[in-house]
């Protein structure tokens, strides 16, 4: 959609849940936005209330591959439903 998306993520462990809770706070909204991460393998699942990402990492795991998605109670939005390549920088 052409605009350029400034964030921090703050990326925690919780050992109960063995999932990675999140806080992203962004240039698109003055509210903190909580996430989770799960890593299995090298599929990525990393969601938020309505809307949920999953990727799989490359064989090399410098790229992460995949889209987000609206839970089925959600309506698809440009914000929702959208494909993201996440590529590790050295």
């Amino acid at each position: 959609m052409d605009f350029k998306v400034l964030s921090l993520e703050i990326v925690g462990y919780d050992p109960t849940t063995k999932i990675f809770p999140s806080y992203v706070y962004s240039n698109m909204g003055e509210s903190v936005i909580r996430y989770y991460w799960d890593v299995q393998g090298d599929v990525v699942t990393h969601w938020t209330e309505g809307s949920k990402y999953t990727g799989r990492f490359s064989e090399d795991g410098n790229v992460l591959s995949g889209g987000w998605r609206p839970e089925k109670r959600e309506k698809k939005t440009p914000e929702n439903t959208y494909d993201a390549k996440m590529t590790r920088l050295k």
